[in-house]
């Protein structure tokens, strides 16, 4: 972990010298798990006043810690909600009531994924398909891929009839 010091240095750097002023700076501390909560909010006020557009206090263990990290300050902050973690693991709508305008739910989709696979490649192991039609229809992954645009734009690059290489 960074010493507080370092971690000011890094976000002023990163504020004073943006490409694009629409850029968004997130400061994230660790210091709930490494420290304690009081930590955590006192580098939340120094990565603030550094130039930190946005706070990511990480660990908080329970729905009070959220609460009273949601309320500390006045600038947007983040929630990261992992299925399984440490943090309590609650819906978009109750976080924003905690004071959060920002959720991730970082590996929910992954974690899900896998498990569809493992399912599939299970049943491909054992000899059998009764996984065929319970997923997406082949046209509607083509609608939610986007094909027919990258097939167009395919199109558009490929050399005419006839051209030799």
């Amino acid at each position: 972990m960074l010493s507080t010091e370092q971690m000011e240095a890094n976000i002023r750097a990163a504020a004073e010298n943006r490409f694009n002023p629409e850029t968004f700076i997130i400061a994230r501390t660790d210091a709930r798990e490494v420290f304690d909560l009081d930590e955590a909010l006192r580098r939340g006020e120094r990565y603030i006043r550094a130039g930190a557009d946005g706070l990511f206090i990480e660990a908080p263990v329970n729905v009070d810690e959220l609460e009273r990290i949601g309320r500390a300050f006045d600038v947007p902050q983040l929630a990261n909600m992992l299925e399984g973690g440490r943090t309590p693991f609650l819906t978009p709508a109750e976080l924003e009531q905690l004071g959060f305008r920002l959720a991730i739910y970082g590996i929910s989709l992954l974690m899900h994924a896998v498990q569809a696979t493992q399912r599939v490649l299970t049943s491909l192991a054992h000899g059998k398909i009764d996984f065929a039609g319970k997923g997406v229809g082949f046209e509607e992954y083509k609608s939610i891929v986007g094909f027919e645009h990258w097939a167009a734009l395919e199109g558009k690059y490929q050399p005419p009839p006839g051209a030799v290489g």
